[in-house]
Protein backbone atom coordinates (compact mmCIF):
# COMPACT_ATOMS: atom_id res chain seq x y z
CA UNK A 1 0.00 0.00 0.00
CA UNK A 2 3.09 2.30 1.06
CA UNK A 3 4.55 1.53 -2.78
CA UNK A 4 0.71 2.25 -4.27
CA UNK A 5 0.56 5.37 -2.11
CA UNK A 6 4.29 7.05 -2.87
CA UNK A 7 3.21 6.43 -6.78
CA UNK A 8 0.33 8.20 -6.42
CA UNK A 9 1.81 11.36 -4.57
CA UNK A 10 4.16 11.26 -7.84
CA UNK A 11 1.70 11.56 -9.94
CA UNK A 12 0.25 14.18 -8.17
CA UNK A 13 3.48 16.15 -8.25
CA UNK A 14 3.86 15.53 -11.97
CA UNK A 15 0.21 16.89 -12.34
CA UNK A 16 0.71 19.69 -9.95
CA UNK A 17 3.75 21.22 -11.85
CA UNK A 18 2.60 20.39 -15.29
CA UNK A 19 -0.70 22.43 -14.50
CA UNK A 20 1.72 25.43 -14.12
CA UNK A 21 2.83 26.07 -17.58
CA UNK A 22 0.61 27.41 -19.65
CA UNK A 23 0.20 25.07 -23.04
CA UNK A 24 0.27 22.22 -20.79
CA UNK A 25 -3.04 20.42 -19.08
CA UNK A 26 -2.47 18.77 -15.76
CA UNK A 27 -5.57 16.79 -16.47
CA UNK A 28 -3.81 15.29 -19.62
CA UNK A 29 -1.11 14.01 -17.57
CA UNK A 30 -3.63 12.24 -15.43
CA UNK A 31 -4.98 10.56 -18.72
CA UNK A 32 -1.58 9.51 -19.33
CA UNK A 33 -1.15 8.12 -16.01
CA UNK A 34 -4.32 5.86 -16.23
CA UNK A 35 -6.16 7.45 -13.00
CA UNK A 36 -8.26 10.48 -15.06
CA UNK A 37 -11.18 8.24 -15.27
CA UNK A 38 -11.12 7.13 -11.95
CA UNK A 39 -10.94 10.55 -10.81
CA UNK A 40 -13.75 12.39 -12.56
CA UNK A 41 -15.94 9.11 -11.58
CA UNK A 42 -15.07 10.09 -7.53
CA UNK A 43 -15.72 13.79 -7.84
CA UNK A 44 -19.17 12.80 -10.02
CA UNK A 45 -19.79 10.35 -7.60
CA UNK A 46 -19.76 11.43 -3.92
CA UNK A 47 -21.70 9.01 -2.14
CA UNK A 48 -20.84 6.26 -3.90
CA UNK A 49 -17.02 6.65 -4.98
CA UNK A 50 -15.43 8.84 -3.43
CA UNK A 51 -15.73 8.25 0.19
CA UNK A 52 -14.34 4.44 -0.93
CA UNK A 53 -11.82 6.04 -2.49
CA UNK A 54 -10.75 8.90 -0.29
CA UNK A 55 -7.22 7.22 0.79
CA UNK A 56 -6.76 7.56 -3.19
CA UNK A 57 -7.77 11.43 -3.89
CA UNK A 58 -5.82 12.41 -0.95
CA UNK A 59 -3.03 11.57 -1.87
CA UNK A 60 -3.32 12.66 -5.35
CA UNK A 61 -3.93 15.59 -4.27
CA UNK A 62 -0.96 16.30 -1.62
CA UNK A 63 0.84 15.74 -4.74
CA UNK A 64 -0.99 18.32 -6.62
CA UNK A 65 -0.23 20.80 -3.89
CA UNK A 66 3.07 19.59 -3.81
CA UNK A 67 3.49 20.48 -7.49
CA UNK A 68 2.52 23.42 -7.20
CA UNK A 69 3.93 25.09 -5.19
CA UNK A 70 7.44 23.99 -6.26
CA UNK A 71 6.69 25.04 -9.50
CA UNK A 72 4.85 28.34 -8.38
CA UNK A 73 8.35 29.00 -6.67
CA UNK A 74 10.48 28.58 -10.08
CA UNK A 75 8.42 30.48 -12.20
CA UNK A 76 7.70 33.29 -9.87
CA UNK A 77 11.69 33.67 -10.15
CA UNK A 78 11.60 33.49 -13.62
CA UNK A 79 9.02 35.56 -14.20
CA UNK A 80 10.50 38.66 -12.89
CA UNK A 81 13.75 38.03 -14.05
CA UNK A 82 13.22 36.48 -17.67
CA UNK A 83 9.35 37.79 -18.53
CA UNK A 84 9.64 38.48 -21.95
CA UNK A 85 11.72 35.24 -22.77
CA UNK A 86 9.51 33.51 -20.79
CA UNK A 87 6.25 34.41 -22.53
CA UNK A 88 7.86 33.26 -25.69
CA UNK A 89 8.29 29.47 -23.90
CA UNK A 90 5.19 29.48 -23.18
CA UNK A 91 3.85 30.52 -26.95
CA UNK A 92 6.27 27.49 -27.62
CA UNK A 93 4.50 24.97 -25.55
CA UNK A 94 0.56 26.46 -26.54
CA UNK A 95 1.45 25.94 -30.00
CA UNK A 96 2.76 21.77 -29.75
CA UNK A 97 -0.70 21.64 -27.82
CA UNK A 98 -2.92 22.48 -30.60
CA UNK A 99 -2.99 19.43 -32.98
CA UNK A 100 -3.64 17.47 -29.58
CA UNK A 101 -6.75 19.05 -28.47
CA UNK A 102 -8.20 19.30 -31.78
CA UNK A 103 -7.60 15.26 -31.97
CA UNK A 104 -8.88 15.21 -28.16
CA UNK A 105 -12.16 16.60 -29.57
CA UNK A 106 -12.67 14.38 -32.55
CA UNK A 107 -15.91 12.38 -32.46
CA UNK A 108 -15.37 10.98 -35.55
CA UNK A 109 -18.75 13.48 -37.21
CA UNK A 110 -18.10 16.38 -39.75
CA UNK A 111 -17.31 19.33 -38.78
CA UNK A 112 -20.59 21.64 -38.14
CA UNK A 113 -21.81 25.20 -38.04
CA UNK A 114 -22.11 24.81 -34.15
CA UNK A 115 -18.67 23.44 -33.86
CA UNK A 116 -17.40 26.49 -35.37
CA UNK A 117 -19.08 29.02 -33.05
CA UNK A 118 -17.83 27.48 -30.31
CA UNK A 119 -14.38 28.03 -31.61
CA UNK A 120 -15.37 31.41 -32.33
CA UNK A 121 -16.82 31.93 -28.78
CA UNK A 122 -13.58 30.32 -27.03
CA UNK A 123 -11.46 32.25 -29.39
CA UNK A 124 -13.79 35.93 -29.24
CA UNK A 125 -13.47 36.05 -25.17
CA UNK A 126 -9.39 35.80 -25.36
CA UNK A 127 -9.27 38.86 -28.11
CA UNK A 128 -11.73 40.62 -25.24
CA UNK A 129 -9.55 39.96 -22.80
CA UNK A 130 -6.50 41.04 -24.68
CA UNK A 131 -8.35 44.22 -24.87
CA UNK A 132 -10.29 45.01 -21.50
CA UNK A 133 -7.65 42.30 -19.56
CA UNK A 134 -5.63 43.00 -16.48
CA UNK A 135 -1.79 44.25 -16.33
CA UNK A 136 0.40 41.11 -15.81
CA UNK A 137 1.10 42.92 -12.36
CA UNK A 138 -2.64 43.12 -11.47
CA UNK A 139 -2.85 42.01 -7.95
CA UNK A 140 -6.13 41.54 -6.88
CA UNK A 141 -7.75 43.24 -3.62
CA UNK A 142 -10.96 44.00 -2.31
CA UNK A 143 -14.40 42.18 -2.81
CA UNK A 144 -13.11 42.21 -6.66
CA UNK A 145 -10.24 40.27 -5.78
CA UNK A 146 -12.21 37.77 -4.19
CA UNK A 147 -14.40 37.16 -6.92
CA UNK A 148 -11.10 36.78 -8.81
CA UNK A 149 -9.27 34.24 -7.60
CA UNK A 150 -12.71 32.83 -7.02
CA UNK A 151 -12.52 32.69 -10.64
CA UNK A 152 -9.29 31.69 -10.58
CA UNK A 153 -10.02 28.29 -8.72
CA UNK A 154 -12.80 27.41 -10.88
CA UNK A 155 -10.41 28.05 -14.07
CA UNK A 156 -7.99 25.35 -12.24
CA UNK A 157 -10.68 23.24 -10.99
CA UNK A 158 -12.29 22.79 -14.66
CA UNK A 159 -8.71 21.77 -16.20
CA UNK A 160 -8.30 18.92 -14.23
CA UNK A 161 -11.53 17.67 -15.15
CA UNK A 162 -11.29 18.66 -19.17
CA UNK A 163 -7.93 16.95 -20.53
CA UNK A 164 -6.90 20.01 -23.13
CA UNK A 165 -7.56 22.82 -20.95
CA UNK A 166 -4.38 24.66 -19.63
CA UNK A 167 -5.55 26.95 -16.61
CA UNK A 168 -2.27 28.34 -16.82
CA UNK A 169 -2.85 29.95 -20.25
CA UNK A 170 -6.60 31.12 -19.40
CA UNK A 171 -4.81 32.92 -16.76
CA UNK A 172 -1.75 34.38 -18.87
CA UNK A 173 -4.31 36.08 -21.19
CA UNK A 174 -6.45 37.04 -18.26
CA UNK A 175 -3.13 39.22 -16.73
CA UNK A 176 -3.91 36.88 -13.33
CA UNK A 177 -0.70 34.14 -14.18
CA UNK A 178 2.01 36.54 -12.53
CA UNK A 179 -0.57 37.22 -9.69
CA UNK A 180 -1.43 33.39 -9.20
CA UNK A 181 2.10 32.26 -9.04
CA UNK A 182 2.89 35.08 -6.66
CA UNK A 183 0.21 33.86 -4.29
CA UNK A 184 1.13 30.01 -4.58
CA UNK A 185 4.98 30.75 -3.98
CA UNK A 186 4.22 33.10 -1.03
CA UNK A 187 1.21 31.28 0.65
CA UNK A 188 -0.58 34.27 0.21
CA UNK A 189 -4.04 32.97 2.38
CA UNK A 190 -5.74 36.21 0.71
CA UNK A 191 -5.45 34.83 -2.68
CA UNK A 192 -5.08 31.45 -1.82
CA UNK A 193 -8.51 31.08 -0.30
CA UNK A 194 -10.89 32.19 -2.09
CA UNK A 195 -8.68 29.84 -4.60
CA UNK A 196 -9.46 27.07 -3.08
CA UNK A 197 -12.96 27.91 -2.73
CA UNK A 198 -13.56 27.97 -6.67
CA UNK A 199 -11.68 24.98 -6.78
CA UNK A 200 -13.71 23.21 -4.59
CA UNK A 201 -16.97 24.61 -6.01
CA UNK A 202 -15.85 23.25 -9.49
CA UNK A 203 -15.35 20.40 -8.46
CA UNK A 204 -18.33 19.54 -6.64
CA UNK A 205 -21.02 21.41 -8.62
CA UNK A 206 -19.21 21.55 -12.26
CA UNK A 207 -18.26 18.37 -12.51
CA UNK A 208 -21.28 16.95 -13.69
CA UNK A 209 -21.92 19.65 -16.35
CA UNK A 210 -17.85 18.83 -17.77
CA UNK A 211 -19.14 15.06 -18.30
CA UNK A 212 -22.35 15.62 -19.92
CA UNK A 213 -20.34 18.80 -21.60
CA UNK A 214 -17.48 16.22 -22.84
CA UNK A 215 -19.71 12.87 -23.52
CA UNK A 216 -22.47 14.58 -25.23
CA UNK A 217 -21.20 17.69 -26.87
CA UNK A 218 -17.53 16.64 -27.20
CA UNK A 219 -16.47 18.17 -30.46
CA UNK A 220 -18.29 21.42 -29.69
CA UNK A 221 -16.43 21.19 -26.10
CA UNK A 222 -13.00 21.11 -27.70
CA UNK A 223 -13.99 23.73 -30.05
CA UNK A 224 -13.94 26.72 -27.11
CA UNK A 225 -11.05 24.75 -25.55
CA UNK A 226 -9.18 25.02 -29.23
CA UNK A 227 -10.69 28.71 -29.80
CA UNK A 228 -9.01 29.42 -26.49
CA UNK A 229 -5.70 27.95 -27.06
CA UNK A 230 -5.39 29.64 -30.43
CA UNK A 231 -6.69 33.14 -28.77
CA UNK A 232 -3.88 32.87 -25.86
CA UNK A 233 -1.06 31.84 -28.38
CA UNK A 234 -1.75 35.52 -30.38
CA UNK A 235 -2.14 37.43 -26.72
CA UNK A 236 1.23 35.76 -25.47
CA UNK A 237 3.12 36.80 -29.00
CA UNK A 238 1.36 39.78 -28.65
CA UNK A 239 2.97 40.31 -25.14
CA UNK A 240 6.37 38.64 -26.12
CA UNK A 241 7.04 40.72 -29.33
CA UNK A 242 5.97 43.77 -27.43
CA UNK A 243 8.70 43.88 -24.98
CA UNK A 244 11.34 42.07 -27.30
CA UNK A 245 14.83 43.83 -27.18
CA UNK A 246 17.74 42.62 -29.60
CA UNK A 247 19.62 41.59 -26.71
CA UNK A 248 17.15 38.89 -26.05
CA UNK A 249 17.63 36.87 -29.08
CA UNK A 250 19.92 34.00 -28.18
CA UNK A 251 17.68 33.68 -24.97
CA UNK A 252 14.16 34.12 -26.76
CA UNK A 253 15.62 31.33 -29.34
CA UNK A 254 16.62 28.43 -26.93
CA UNK A 255 13.27 29.21 -24.62
CA UNK A 256 11.57 28.90 -27.60
CA UNK A 257 13.21 25.48 -28.59
CA UNK A 258 13.04 24.07 -24.83
CA UNK A 259 9.06 24.96 -25.16
CA UNK A 260 8.54 22.83 -28.64
CA UNK A 261 10.69 20.04 -26.88
CA UNK A 262 8.38 19.84 -23.86
CA UNK A 263 5.70 20.37 -25.79
CA UNK A 264 6.27 17.95 -28.12
CA UNK A 265 7.34 15.03 -25.52
CA UNK A 266 4.08 15.37 -23.45
CA UNK A 267 2.19 15.04 -27.07
CA UNK A 268 4.58 11.83 -27.27
CA UNK A 269 3.03 10.95 -24.00
CA UNK A 270 -0.19 11.47 -24.36
CA UNK A 271 -0.44 9.49 -27.66
CA UNK A 272 1.44 6.42 -26.54
CA UNK A 273 -0.99 6.26 -23.77
CA UNK A 274 -3.96 7.11 -25.76
CA UNK A 275 -3.27 4.28 -28.30
CA UNK A 276 -2.39 1.68 -25.42
CA UNK A 277 -5.80 2.69 -23.42
CA UNK A 278 -8.30 3.88 -26.11
CA UNK A 279 -10.98 3.25 -24.31
CA UNK A 280 -9.68 6.10 -21.42
CA UNK A 281 -9.33 8.83 -23.81
CA UNK A 282 -12.88 9.59 -24.51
Amino acid sequence: MVAKDVKDLLIGVVTGVVSMLPGASGATILVIFGVYGRLIKDVSHIRECLLKDLRFVIVILIGIVIGFFAAAKGLDWLIEDWEIPLMFFFAALIIVQIPVIKEMGDDGEPITPWNVAAFIVGFALIMLVMLFGFEGDYEPEGAVGFALMFLVGIIFGLSKMAPGISASTVLLALGLFEAFTAAVSDLDLRMLLPMGLGLVFSVLVLSKGIDYGLSKHRKSSYAVILGLTVGSVVDVLYRGVGGFEDDMLLVVIVCIVVGLAIGYCLNRLAKLYTSENPEQSR
